[in-house]
């Protein structure tokens, strides 16, 4: 998935009971350098998971970006929740809601989903 010019792909998903954590690799290909306060907030107050039912997952805040993502880079990150017992299949949005200083605004979604 793409989201504001980074290649968002989830590359794991391992469940141990109901916990299950996610690991994803990000890469910018957006030709600027993708500064670490976006990938905070696309990761922690953009970030959601449901179940089947709509349940949402409890989720665990990653620790936050420390450095901006240089142009090119690529880096793992990993994420965590906590579902039903029930929960066969998760749909994980990550959002991207900005109001960048040209005073236009965007909210974006890259979705991934996926079977117990």
């Amino acid at each position: 998935q793409t989201l504001s010019g980074l290649e968002i792909t989830l590359t794991v998903a391992h469940w141990t009971g109901d916990g299950l954590l996610l690991e994803w690799t990000i890469a910018n290909r957006s030709g600027r350098v993708f500064n670490m306060a976006y990938l905070n907030d696309i990761f922690s107050l953009g970030s959601a998971a449901v179940d089947q039912d709509g349940n949402e997952g409890e989720y665990f805040i990653p620790s936050p970006f420390e450095r901006s993502l240089q142009i090119g880079e690529t880096m793992p990150y990993e994420t965590r929740w906590i579902f039903y017992p029930e929960s066969r299949t998760i749909t994980v949005r990550l959002r991207d809601l900005r109001e960048p200083a040209s005073g236009t605004s965007f909210d974006t979604v890259a979705e991934f989903r996926f079977s117990r």
